[in-house]
Parts: C-alpha cells; sequence; structure tokens
C-alpha cells in the first residue's frame, strides 16, 4: 500500500509527442511547445478558420473505447469570441471508424456558450461513447459502434477568421477511463499520519496534471471523476475534511450515476470517510460542519456507494447532498447526522443511522419512496418534505418504534392505521412493501403518517402520547372522550391518586373532564392531545354549591 491519490485512468496520449494525432484530412499534426498545460512540455496545435477542420487521435486501428468508456480531453481556444456559435459547431467532439468519414459528433460549445476554463485557459471535457453514439448531433457516412471506433477528437470552425498566429486551437491530455472503475483512488493517509482532505487530494501533482480535482470559487473543488476512499488491503485509509464544497463538473455528454463516491474495504485493514464534526451521542447527537457536495439542477446527477461491509466508518455530519441519485448506504458503519438530501432520487438505508436528517425535493414518482429502509428505528428525528410519491418505504415485516419524525407538506391518505392490503394512496407518507403486518409506535413527538400497503402488507400505525395529570385531588374519575361524544379513549381513571397517566393518539381532538363530588368539575372540550408525553397540572376548587349547608 502506498500514501497516495491515484489518477485511475488509462493515458492515451499525453499531448506531448505528435504521434498519431492528425487533422480532419488525416494529415500530421505538430507539438506546440509554448501551449501547454501544467508540467506538459506540450500539446497538439492547429489552426481554426471558417472551413471546418479537426485535432483527432488515431489508434493505428478500432478498438479505442469499450463499451462504458469515458474520454477525458484537454481543450484551449485561443479566441473563443471568433468561434462559431454552439448551434453551428463552434467546437465538437467527434469518434470516427475506421475511415475518418464514417463519423458521429456532437456540438459542445460556440461562441455564445462556453464552460469555465482552468490554468491558462485550459478546459476539460468528459464523454460517455455510448452516449455520443446514441445521442449524437451531426453523423456521417456509416458512425462506428461503440467497439469500432478509431479515432477521438474535437472538431471547430469559426464565424470570422481569427488573428493569423501559429496556432489558436489545442488539445493534449487525452485520457480514458474503463467502465464501472473510479477516476481517482485515496490510498492510506496524507504523508502516512495526517487524514487526507479534498484541498490535500488537489495539491497532488499527479492528480493537478490530471485535471479531474481541481480549486474552483468560494474554496470550492471541481470534481470531474468517480472518486474511491481506499482499496482492499490490511492498511489504514482515512479522508476527514470540515466545511468542505465538493462540486461535479457539468458535462454536456454525461449520463446520471457516472460521478459517484464510494468507499473500499477490507476485513484485516481500516477505512474511515469522515465529512464534519459530530457533537453529543446517541438520539441527542447533532452534527455540523460537512459542507456540501453538488451537482448543478441540470447536469449529471452523484451516487454513493458506501455498503462495503468491510468499511469502518462513513460518517456525514451536517452536509448537505445536492442533486443525487442512488445512494447505498446500507451498512451498520454508515451515519448521517444533520444531513440534508435535497433534489435526490433514492437512499437505501438498512442497518444505517439516519439522525435528524431532512429529505427535501425528493425526485420521485408517484408511488415511489426515496428512503427505504428495514427497520424504521433506524431513522430518528427527521424531516420529510412532500414532493411526490413516498417519504419511506418499509420493506420487513415487524414491529418499529418511529421517533420524532416529522412529515411536512402535500401528503396525502388518512393518517393512521391501514389494515388492507393492496390500499392507500401513492402520495401516502409511508409505504409497507413488507408483505405482512409493520406495527409502527410514533414516539417523540412524530407525525401521524399515512400508510401504503403493497398486496399483502398490512400497517398497524399506534402513536399514543400520554399525559400525567399531577395534583388532582384523591378519589377524582378523570375521563377522555372523543370531541363532542361520550365515546371514551384511553383507559380512564376511575379514583385518582395525584399521578394517573392516560394516553391517547397524539394530535386528536379531546373532551377532557375530572370529576370529584367535594369540588367543581373539570371540563376542556375539543382539547388537542399533546404530541410528546406531558405534564397536566390539575387544580380543582371546592365546589362551593355542594358543600354548603
Amino acid at each position: 500500500m502506498a500514501n497516495q491519490v491515484t489518477d485511475n485512468r488509462t493515458n492515451v496520449s499525453t499531448g506531448e509527442s505528435a504521434t498519431g494525432w492528425e487533422d480532419i484530412g488525416a494529415t500530421a499534426l505538430a507539438v506546440d511547445t509554448e501551449i501547454r498545460y501544467d508540467t506538459y512540455t506540450g500539446s497538439i496545435g492547429n489552426y481554426a478558420t471558417t472551413t471546418r477542420d479537426a485535432t483527432l487521435y488515431n489508434n493505428g486501428g478500432t478498438g479505442l473505447f469499450s463499451s462504458g468508456d469515458h474520454a477525458y480531453l484537454l481543450v484551449n481556444c485561443g479566441v473563443v469570441s471568433l468561434l462559431s456559435t454552439k448551434v453551428n459547431g463552434g467546437l465538437t467532439v467527434r469518434v470516427t471508424g475506421a475511415t475518418i468519414t464514417d463519423w458521429a459528433e456532437f456540438e459542445l460549445f460556440g461562441s455564445n456558450e462556453w464552460p469555465t476554463t482552468f490554468d491558462g485557459g485550459w478546459l476539460q471535457i468528459v464523454v460517455d461513447i455510448d452516449e455520443l453514439l446514441a445521442n449524437p448531433t451531426n453523423t456521417n457516412g456509416t458512425p462506428p459502434t461503440v467497439g469500432n471506433i478509431q479515432r477521438f477528437g474535437v472538431t471547430f470552425i469559426t464565424a470570422s477568421v481569427m488573428p493569423r498566429m501559429t496556432d489558436n486551437i489545442w488539445v493534449g491530455g487525452f485520457r480514458r477511463l474503463p467502465a464501472n472503475t473510479p477516476g481517482i483512488i485515496v490510498e492510506g493517509r496524507n504523508g502516512g499520519s495526517t487524514d487526507w482532505n479534498l484541498a490535500s487530494m488537489a495539491a497532488v501533482p499527479a492528480i493537478q496534471l490530471a485535471a479531474t480535482l481541481k480549486p474552483g470559487p468560494a474554496g470550492s473543488f471541481i470534481c470531474r471523476t468517480p472518486i474511491q476512499f481506499g482499496i482492499n488491503d490490511t492498511s489504514t485509509h482515512a479522508f476527514s475534511d470540515t466545511n468542505g464544497l465538493l462540486l461535479w463538473s457539468r458535462q454536456e455528454i454525461m449520463l446520471d450515476g457516472f460521478y459517484e463516491l464510494s468507499a473500499l474495504g477490507n476485513s484485516g485493514g481500516t477505512t474511515n470517510v469522515t465529512l464534519g464534526v459530530k457533537t453529543g451521542t446517541g438520539s441527542a447527537a447533532t452534527g455540523s460542519q460537512g459542507g456540501a457536495i453538488q451537482a448543478a439542477s441540470n447536469a449529471a446527477r452523484w451516487d454513493m456507494d458506501f455498503n462495503d461491509p468491510n468499511v469502518d466508518g462513513v460518517n456525514f455530519y451536517g452536509v448537505s447532498c445536492v442533486h443525487g441519485g442512488d445512494f447505498l448506504l446500507d451498512d451498520p458503519a454508515v451515519s448521517f447526522i444533520s444531513t440534508f438530501y435535497i433534489d435526490c432520487d433514492s437512499a437505501l438505508v438498512d442497518t444505517s443511522e439516519q439522525l435528524r436528517i431532512a429529505s427535501v425535493d425528493a425526485n420521485t414518482a408517484d408511488a415511489v419512496a426515496f428512503m427505504t429502509v428495514s427497520d424504521l428505528s433506524d431513522i430518528e428525528n427527521s424531516t420529510f418534505n412532500f414532493s411526490d410519491g413516498h417519504a419511506v418505504e418499509i420493506d420487513t415485516a415487524g414491529t418499529y418504534t418511529f421517533s420524532g419524525n416529522i412529515f411536512a407538506g402535500a401528503f396525502l391518505g388518512t393518517p393512521g392505521s391501514n389494515l388492507t392490503g393492496g390500499t392507500g394512496s401513492n402520495d401516502a407518507m409511508i409505504l409497507n412493501s413488507s408483505g405482512g403486518l409493520v406495527t409502527i409506535n410514533i414516539a417523540g413527538g412524530g407525525t401521524t403518517p399515512s400508510i401504503r400497503n403493497t398486496s399483502g402488507s398490512t400497517t398497524q400505525v399506534n402513536n399514543d402520547v400520554t399525559v400525567t395529570f399531577v395534583g388532582a385531588v384523591n378519589n377524582s374519575e378523570i375521563r377522555v372522550y372523543t370531541t363532542g361524544t361520550q365515546t371514551e379513549l384511553g383507559t380512564g381513571i376511575e379514583n385518582s391518586d395525584g399521578t394517573d397517566t392516560i394516553s391517547v393518539a397524539g394530535g386528536t381532538a379531546v373532551d377532557l373532564v375530572i370529576h370529584h363530588i367535594d369540588y367543581e368539575q373539570i371540563k376542556l372540550v375539543n382539547f388537542t392531545w399533546p404530541s410528546i408525553d406531558t405534564n397536566f397540572q390539575v387544580a380543582q376548587r371546592i365546589d362551593r354549591n355542594f358543600n354548603n349547608p
């Protein structure tokens, strides 16, 4: 094991040699040693004019890519304002087959749309090769299949003639990331003694040269590749950070789920990932300073995969997860406290700790749940705001305490038990997909949820809140009725001893009556039963009329 951060992509060409590089007419290109990225000694230069040209890497045979691969390419443009517009193909990314005239391309940028650059005007494009072939902007001849690609690169054209110089378009640093592999692997500890963080990762020379994790505005870090913490060995791997801002780069030709945070452990080693700070213990714990991990609302969603059973700890304390995809958090080593899920697809959280989390604007549909769990007690003191569908799915029959959880917004369905299988609103708060009986004991002032059952599933909801009547005169009678009726709720008190309790579902409208032969009757009409266990101080007055001789 090495204490290092590794660029895990396959190098195709650094652009420091002209070998393999050609233009649209298959004419060899040259290295420009004046315009270069970072410590590279040069790049492949070309001159853009009002006639379309290209800078393409020729593999010398087909098989440049396999299905699922992503291509990375550094690009620089001398005078962006003179390019044609995006819709007119100012700069496109192109793949060809064995014949250079058989191609597919996608219009990426132009004078009216050019992304933020870094380090002297460079930008890095990331291309999902399958997606490029599936949805090209333009094609010619017989576009190649993914296994028959021989060339990859960019084409360009100007709207007017650029000022003459040796070159005005440069490319370099062409790399390939095979399917389902991380682009960055975080191994060991920084220097063998300090946990890695975003700043120390980005400062590693190999990562600087890779351009996949770069410092951004306002102290942020811009990432263009999946990150894996730890490897399958017996060493110690550790990452921790506070107040970090990790932003996923928006790329035109990328699908949801390519960007990912994951962790890999080994039964003989340790792997720990911590964002933020935890204060307190147990149900009283809170999290803070975790920062944010975010993709733009119009960009590809990002995933998390933290369910490796050999990972020792994945702790998100006070983190905002924004525009996420599918989160696999089903492991007891995962602890999410005071963390926000904002505009995310789903979270599988079996056996993990979900304490004081908030789900806001979940990207769910009718009858689909955001969070899935096998034990409802794993979710505590949390808030779910309605977007569409269900907040939580319970997939295992049993009896669970569901404490302090609040449902807000336009959820539908009648709160309380649903003892009929295959019924309930598609926008109910909880979905029972267990195929059996789920009993939910609401505690800690939590909302009484509405329920949808799949076929064969039934749900009993108990949200009884206990009120202790303190100071009632001995032998007082205490009764609770459904408002406006004589239907008694809870177990009434026949002969009070001064510290009696009655339990009724929280939030119920009740009529409360306290009798004693020597005291005036106390009657509260349409009284709302508390949502949390509480004491009710009883102050009775002697009935002067009754006791007047």
